[in-house]
């Protein structure tokens, strides 16, 4: 089963290549506040590089996280935490890492 998630996530992330998410205004680079004090530098994975997305998988596997980043043995409804089947929409693997770990930005760097 772990395989077959593997192979599908792989398969969704292909699809979503290239692909800019509909109806999202100009995907810059945001700012958004955690606190008063503690601005957070947001990305979309449209705006990850090779070696930032690289080091996340390594984030993950340090952490003994799944491609997802969610624990090892984490199973999902239809295979893949990447597309609702409700809606019809699939979302980029990382999109949905940085969804889930808002400052792994700054954990890869430390």
């Amino acid at each position: 089963m772990q395989w077959l998630d593997g192979e599908l996530g792989k398969l969704i992330e292909e699809l979503d290549q290239g692909r800019e998410p509909a109806g999202e205004p100009n995907s810059n680079q945001t700012q958004e506040t955690v606190s008063q004090d503690e601005p957070v530098t947001t990305k979309t994975a449209a705006e990850l590089t090779k070696e930032e997305k690289e080091k996340i998988d390594q984030w993950l596997e340090r952490n003994n996280l799944n491609r997802y980043g969610d624990a090892k043995d984490t199973m999902y409804a239809g295979g893949t935490p990447l597309f609702d089947e409700a809606t019809g929409v699939a979302m980029d693997r990382y999109d949905y890492i940085l969804n889930n770990h808002p400052d792994i930005l700054s954990k890869i760097y430390e």
